[in-house]
């Protein structure tokens, strides 16, 4: 019952605040829906990807139909979903680098909650301004989200997607830092502070996307400090 209840007041900020986009491609959650609970981390990318024609069938769903199927299936498309045809489900190389990611902090995949900044997929890449304009569409589902999640920390993945949420951290006027001094051209950010809405404190890790890049060891050794681990 509490699943339903979740899901069913999920689907209805998403179509308060989304309108006609419930009809058009894209996703809410990619998780299932019995990640929506307490957990350690929030994982977001920047969009669910493009509709290009070989991706597979489960791309071309709505986003209304991709909430429909959460009241019935209980896959993780980061474990169990084929992102492009001829491909092994899980088998992506942005799905595996995640797997692994979440492995070095000792949290199994299935367990996390992930979503993008924005829900829609297009065929082409939004620019800053009208990512932020649709972040912000979003953004009220994002915040029922972290209020079931209550995570430390929000993995971030791709610059749209980082900078967005650190747009929403309190100080405001404050840009995030890097997480460590190395030369690496690719840095990962780190921006601490408080949704003011939510009344809550967390950490933004802003990183390099995974489709292209494995995070370095200064990102596995912040993530683990934040999170309390052990440091390896």
């Amino acid at each position: 019952m509490m699943k339903l209840r979740l899901l069913s007041r999920l689907t209805e900020i998403a179509r308060e605040n989304l309108g006609a986009s419930m009809e058009k491609p894209g996703r809410v959650l990619s998780c299932s829906i019995s990640t929506l609970r307490t957990g350690p981390i929030y994982l977001v990318g920047i969009s669910p990807g493009s509709k290009a024609g070989h991706h597979s069938p489960l791309q071309e769903e709505t986003i209304r139909e991709s909430l429909e199927r959460l009241n019935k299936d209980e896959s993780h498309p980061y474990v169990h979903e084929s992102w492009h045809a001829h491909q092994l489900a899980g088998g992506d190389a942005l799905q595996l680098r995640a797997r692994w990611l979440f492995e070095q902090l000792n949290v199994g995949m299935e367990t996390i909650c992930a979503s993008n900044g924005v829900f829609l997929r297009s065929r082409r890449p939004l620019n800053r301004k009208s990512y932020i304009a649709e972040f912000n569409r979003c953004w009220p589902v994002h915040k029922f989200i972290l209020q079931q999640v209550k995570p430390k920390v929000i993995v971030a993945y791709g610059a749209l997607a980082w900078k967005a949420f650190f747009s929403k951290l309190s100080p405001s006027d404050k840009d995030g830092e890097d997480v460590c001094n190395c030369t690496y051209k690719l840095k990962s950010h780190v921006k601490r502070g408080r949704f003011s809405e939510l009344d809550m404190n967390v950490a933004v890790f802003g990183i390099p996307h995974l489709s292209r890049f494995t995070p370095d060891a200064c990102v596995i050794k912040e993530l683990r400090f934040e999170l309390a681990l052990p440091l390896a």
